[in-house]
Parts: C-alpha cells; structure tokens; sequence
C-alpha cells in the first residue's frame, strides 16, 4: 500500500485530474493514515456546485462524520479560483464533526482556505470558549488584513501565536502544538510552507488536549466568528508533525488542487 501511495505521488502534471487528486490522496492517506483523525476534503464531497452542504465526506477511514443539520447554515459547495471548495457566507454557516480522540499533548492541524474579511475561524475544537482549562486549538484569519492565529488554552495559561502577515488568496497553514515541548516552542505556525515571523504569548502547558468536536467555518455552530470565505482541505492529526510530514502534506495537498506538483 505504502509502495503504490509512493509511486502515484509522482503522477505527471500532464495527467488526469482525477488522477492527480487519487495519487495525492492515496499518498497522504497510506504514510500518515495511522495519525489522521480527520480530513476534510471538498474534492471527496459529491455535491454539485452551487448546492448546499449537509454532509462533507471525511477521508481519515475513520468515518467521522461532518454535517450540518440546519439548512441556513449550510455552506455552499463551490468552485474559486479553480479550486473545489465549500464557501461559508460570514453569518452563521459552519460545518460539525463528531467527538474526535484528540487525548494526549500533541495536535496538528492544516487547512487550506481563502477569507475576504473579517475575522473568522476555519477550525476550531471544543465549545469555543478560550477560557477552558483543558483545550482549543483552532487557526484563523484574523482582523482585515486575515492574518493566521493559532492558540490554545491550556492547565495554566493561554498559548497563543498571530502571523505579522496577511494573506489574501488560498493559503495552506498548519498549526503545529505540543504542550510536552518548552513554552516557546509549544506552537508552530507555516504558512505555505513557510514559518512567518509571529507575535507569541507563552505559557507552560502540560496537560493533555482534551476530546472534542470541531467546528469548521465558526464557533460554536455559527454563533461566533463566522468565516467570509472557502475551505477546500482541513486535517487534523493526533501528533505534532515533523518538518517532514510538514513539507510532504504541503506539497501533496497542492497536487491535490492543481496548485503545483512533485
């Protein structure tokens, strides 16, 4: 399994599209299925541009279920800039998973997603409250200029980092946290598989994430900073991902958008 995910990340840029997306989703799937606990990935949902989304298909294997019940808050399955996404509408859309066994210090979280404004949430876990002692993680855009932000609340204080800079077209960030780390070093933001310079708030957590489910595209199922935007890929793994986990996942995902290639 792992040696045909190998050599289908390499399918040539001149293949299929579909081909492309299957080499690429294979390849992530076979080397870090052990750690994905949920990816979200609007390629894999059946539904048509242009029709609302009550069920996102996940693609862990673990069968997670992403839904929204209450038709005004569905998002939108849709097209943008050549990428297959689900468009949130910056009022109350948001999609909810089920309880996903986070349970230990480390967690990690890509997503791929484009805001137009404001400040919004592309994933977040537990009920949206930063004040909890046990823990949220999440990564947004934050403010007009849609930096990326990453925190969580931990046993004695409130992690925290922002990127200095804004981006207006698709980014991919990952939010990297391991509370076994020091202070410093307990959060790691890329952005395009670049580390920006961050503003940084430290506390020295040593508790273990807690077991929740996300929200995707706001808080709380709508009730908060709701996302202006498009969300094509969300992953969340139940490690910290090494640099090179890092890099192969960028650069797989953008095979997988026809964003560029291996």
């Amino acid at each position: 399994m792992l040696v045909q995910a190998r050599q289908a990340r390499t399918a040539s840029r001149f293949a299929p599209a579909l081909t492309r997306r299957a080499a690429a989703q294979a390849w992530i799937f076979g080397r870090y299925s052990p750690a994905i606990l949920l990816w979200m990935d609007a390629y894999r949902s059946e539904q048509a541009a242009g029709t609302t989304v009550d069920t996102a298909t996940d693609s862990s294997g673990r069968s997670v279920s992403i839904t929204q019940g209450t038709g005004s808050k569905q998002p939108l399955s849709t097209v943008r800039n050549g990428i297959k996404a689900f468009q949130f509408d910056g009022v109350n859309d948001c999609l909810q998973t089920a309880v996903l066994p986070l349970g230990g210090q480390q967690v990690s979280i890509v997503a791929m997603s484009q805001q137009a404004s404001g400040t919004a949430i592309i994933a977040e876990a537990g009920p949206g409250t930063p004040g909890i002692t046990d823990a949220v993680t999440h990564s947004r855009g934050d403010t007009f200029v849609r930096n990326v932000v990453g925190f969580f609340a931990g046993n004695v204080g409130l992690q925290y980092k922002l990127s200095t800079s804004g981006y207006t077209d698709w980014i991919q960030a990952a939010v990297i946290c391991d509370k076994g780390a020091p202070a410093a070093t307990e959060m790691l933001i890329r952005v395009d598989n670049v580390q920006p310079a961050l503003s940084v708030t430290t506390s020295e957590n040593t508790n273990t994430f807690a077991n929740y489910g996300w929200n995707l595209g706001s808080r709380n199922n709508g009730a908060a900073a709701p996302l202006n935007g498009w969300i094509s890929q969300v992953l969340v793994f139940n490690i910290a991902l090494p640099a090179e986990a890092q890099e192969d996942i960028y650069r797989t995902l953008q095979q997988l958008v026809g964003r560029g290639w291996l």
